[in-house]
């Protein structure tokens, strides 16, 4: 070799080492520069968090050799607001390899790209911000910019690219759809920088979920997906070569193509399934596929094949036909001992010409056999612009043959139902709201059915059902049904049905309904609680039942007896007459309490948002005790009834607001009547005890009885207004009236009736000289003021302000009474400071208990965050940002417990030194 020859030798080893070496050292020596240009570049065009560690970005000839590698570990895309935190891209690595040649020759040619493990989540919400969406906007004007009409030089190919194990969510609430793929490895090949090439992919999902508007449509589905596309004619014509695509056990292929034209897509496409078990289909029912599927004994054949032919454009479909055959199938479960047998299925979906009004739906055969109890059924849809259709409907069912056919482990179906159904119509017919033209007809009959499940509380039984109809109305002859401890009995008629189906329109009817028991606890759920197994409290909130504004009924009600929560009512008879969202009870009238009622009324929900009550009640003789017990709106306005013994009777009108768990809204009550109180007693209570004591009265006068009262009342702007009534005291006569509030407030006043003798006569002189007794008269009139609360009621003599007394007179009846004023009222401050600091104390002492359950709480969740985040580095990441920022919220949160807490005890204690300070 010449010396020339070797120095050329040694020339380009040297250059080809230098060039190894730069593609080693680079990344590492400018590793912080590399990461600062690219965090830069990214801050200019993307509003999310990229993270990727610079350590783990690589630059290699020695992978691919001599192909450059390009690789990164770790990496992600976070969200910012309004979707923070949230990942959108993740991936354990990406690896890029590219030609090193082609970027010499300046055509930038990909080997491959490989994409490892990545997990994606896309999100859109209703009003279509998505969480893709995180390239920042230009400031430049593309018009302003001119256009470069030179051809490039710079050419892109790649030769195979994969996905392995990734893990995809769509969530798009503007469709409304969510899917989830699991296990998601995708690999493809082709040439991109030819004219003709085959693009050749190979895809499989280990787990598919599609959720449609709330509905499952696949469930835990395989899907695998093998294509060879032939592409041409600069990326305009694609033809279906060999492929096959397999959904669980159903698979199928296209064979054909598709041609760009403009606009236009022209398809000549032919498809059709490849496995022709009737088990293939079978996979695809939601629930089916799953362990024990592979025992299900089978038989049969099926035939699916259609295809797609002509020109897509807007308002044009190309011409399609779509066939679906079940031939002679069977299923049988190996444990069970009945099979369902004789299933014939034929389906044709066409359009000739591609005019979508021209489609046709025809289902000519679908016949079922369940273990001897045959089932047909047929349907002819067409012209969707005026849809005309043809259903008929006949099939005679024994449910005890159903428990062994399907596995239904705890539930016990038996009965008989036969059903006959007929309609033929048209759209155009029915909008007319011209019936008697669609000749609609049937009829169901029900004998023998009961429904028993381990997980519903009762047994549900239908004796005898059976009900017909024709085009105007459903004519129910007899319904007779026991469930749980509840018997019921119905029959009547249903009209105007079509038009409440196809149209919203007004639905009408009239039903008698009758029951000798009816168990409302029981059928809404409520369980009785026994020492072996206590019920847990239950937390479900009610919510206001809407009245349907499109229905028009009739309910004529006649039951013996109904149980609801802790009440029993008997003789229930009357109409409800819904409509309008108007529930309208006339005349209903019903025992209940010892007593009997009588109701009108109604109950609108017209605006749901704010539905209300006014009903007119007339009730007799119930006990004054039950109804506090009963009645909330009693509990809240007289809590007193709570140690009244006896009965009243009562004629008023009560109406107001229901809250959305549809309690009444106390505030908005306004009621007002009169309550005829036969014979009542109160005995004991701090209320008999207060009153006995200003008055000096012994203890067998601490009783206060009613005998005879009529009482008139009001409840206006929460709060309840009383007009004065008599009374008796022990032995002594009293008028009392007043008002009391939501908030337990008391202000009523009590003229006491007592005989002069009763008290001395210095005191009967000095309570003379202020107004507060007759002097030498027989009768010492004592006006007392009843004011604090129900809890803790103030008694004091005399209505209004009044001199202070001489000390004579505090003297005189500290020696006739034994009463100490000043040091009643002492005591009293004492109290009330006491019960105050108490209350004070109790709530600071909850506050830190509440506040200390929510910092661990809240810590635990932080530390839990973190922990499922596992090794990813970008979940782990994440997970630490938003633990850091919910312990912050946490922190916060303690914090304004316990200054609200500290907040209402100094307000209860500044309160509580105000009103001692009035004594």
């Amino acid at each position: 070799m010449s010396i020339a020859m070797k120095k050329v030798l040694y020339f380009f080893l040297g250059l080809l080492l230098i060039l190894v070496l730069a593609a080693v050292l680079v990344p590492i020596i400018f590793k912080d520069d590399i990461k600062s240009a690219i965090d830069k570049e990214i801050a200019k065009s993307v509003n999310a968090e990229v993270m990727f560690d610079v350590d783990k970005f690589s630059v290699s000839l020695f992978a691919n050799f001599p192909n450059l590698t390009v690789s990164m570990q770790d990496f992600g895309v976070v969200n910012r607001a309004p979707f923070e935190n949230h990942i959108l891209f993740a991936a354990k690595s990406f690896e890029v390899e590219v030609n090193l040649m082609s970027i010499i020759n300046g055509d930038m040619r990909l080997e491959g790209i490989d994409l490892n493990q990545p997990d994606i989540h896309v999100i859109v919400l209703q009003d279509g911000t998505a969480n893709y969406d995180i390239a920042i906007a230009s400031e430049e004007v593309a018009e302003e910019t001119p256009s470069d009409t030179t051809a490039s030089d710079f050419q892109f190919a790649i030769n195979h690219w994969g996905i392995n194990n990734a893990h995809i969510i769509y969530d798009d609430a503007t469709i409304p759809v969510y899917l989830e793929l699991k296990d998601f490895t995708h690999t493809g090949s082709g040439d991109f920088s030819q004219d003709l090439f085959d693009l050749i992919t190979k895809t499989t999902i280990a787990s598919m979920d599609v959720n449609y508007d709330g509905v499952e449509y696949l469930s835990d589905k395989q899907l695998s997906v093998d294509l060879i596309l032939g592409i041409s004619d600069e990326f305009s014509t694609f033809t279906f070569k060999d492929n096959l695509i397999k959904l669980n056990d159903f698979a199928f292929a296209f064979d054909g193509t598709v041609g760009m034209q403009g606009d236009d897509i022209e398809t000549d496409l032919t498809f059709s399934s490849n496995d022709n078990s009737f088990k293939s289909i079978l996979s695809l029912v939601p629930g089916v596929f799953m362990e024990g599927f592979e025992d299900i004994q089978t038989d049969g054949s099926f035939s699916f094949n259609g295809m797609v032919k002509g020109t897509y454009s807007d308002p044009m479909l190309p011409s399609f036909n779509l066939n679906f055959e079940v031939n002679n199938a069977m299923f049988k479960y190996p444990d069970l001992p009945t099979a369902v047998n004789d299933i014939n299925v034929k389906t044709v979906i066409s359009n000739p010409d591609g005019t979508i009004n021209n489609t046709i739906v025809n289902v000519s055969k679908f016949h079922v056999n369940m273990g001897g109890n045959p089932f047909d059924a047929s349907l002819l849809v067409s012209n969707l612009d005026d849809v005309k259709w043809d259903l008929k409907v006949n099939g005679h069912l024994d449910m005890n043959t159903v428990n062994k056919i399907m596995p239904m482990e705890g539930t016990t179906l038996t009965g008989i139902i036969d059903m006959n159904m007929q309609s033929k119509g048209q759209l155009s017919v029915l909008d007319a709201e011209q019936y008697d033209q669609l000749p609609t007809s049937g009829s169901m009959k029900i004998s023998g059915f009961k429904y028993t499940d381990e997980s519903l509380a009762y047994d549900v039984a239908i004796d005898n059902t059976s009900a017909s109809f024709n085009p105007k109305e459903i004519e129910l002859s007899s319904f007779e049904a026991t469930i749980g401890k509840s018997d019921m009995q119905m029959n009547g008629k249903i009209s105007n049905y079509l038009g409440y189906v196809f149209g919203d329109e007004l639905l009408q009817g009239k039903v008698n309904f009758s029951s000798a028991f009816l168990d409302l606890d029981e059928l809404g759920g409520s369980e009785e609680e026994t020492e072996e197994s206590p019920v847990a409290e239950d937390t479900t909130a009610m919510e206001v039942i809407e009245i349907p504004k499109n229905i028009d009924f009739l309910l004529n009600a006649n039951i013996k007896a109904v149980q609801v929560v802790d009440m029993k009512m008997e003789n229930a008879s009357g109409d409800i007459i819904v409509k309008d969202g108007i529930a309208d009870l006339s005349n209903l009238k019903f025992n209940m309490l010892g007593g009997e009622f009588a109701v009108n009324g109604s109950y609108n929900t017209q605006d749901i948002s704010k539905p209300t009550y006014n009903f007119g009640l007339d009730i007799t003789n119930i006990s004054i005790k039950e109804a506090y017990s009963t009645f909330n709106t009693v509990q809240e306005f007289a809590p007193i009834a709570k140690n009244v013994i006896g009965n009243l009777s009562t004629k008023m009108s009560i109406g107001g607001l229901l809250q959305q768990d549809m309690m009444p809204d106390m505030n908005s009550v306004a009621a007002s009547g009169l309550l005829n109180v036969a014979s009542a007693a109160l005995k004991g209570g701090k209320l008999t005890s207060g009153i006995a004591n200003v008055a000096n009265l012994k203890n067998k006068d601490n009783e206060i009885t009613m005998n005879d009262v009529l009482m008139n009342f009001t409840i206006e702007n929460g709060q309840l207004n009383v007009k004065p009534f008599d009374v008796k005291v022990g032995n002594y006569k009293a008028n009392v009236g007043g008002t009391s509030s939501l908030a337990g407030n008391l202000d009523y006043n009590m003229d006491l009736s007592i005989p002069a003798g009763a008290v001395g006569s210095q005191v009967n002189n000095m309570l003379a000289q202020y107004g507060m007794g007759g002097g030498n008269s027989s009768t010492l009139n004592l006006p007392i003021k009843i004011g604090g609360t129900v809890d803790d009621p103030k008694f004091t003599l005399g209505k209004g302000e009044r001199p202070k007394a001489t000390d004579v007179a505090k003297t005189t009846l500290k020696e006739t009474t034994g009463i100490d004023i000043d040091a009643e009222k002492e005591k009293q401050r004492e109290k009330i400071m006491a019960d105050a600091k108490k209350q004070a104390d109790a709530l600071k002492a909850n506050a830190e208990r509440q506040a200390d359950r929510v910092k661990k709480e809240g810590y635990a969740q932080a530390d839990k965050l973190v922990a499922e985040a596992g090794s990813n580095p970008i979940k782990k990441r994440v997970a630490q940002e938003a633990a850091k920022k919910l312990k912050e919220q946490t922190d916060k949160q303690v914090d304004n417990i316990l200054k609200e807490a500290n907040d209402q005890a100094d307000k209860l204690m500044k309160d509580a030194e105000t009103e001692a300070n009035k004594l």
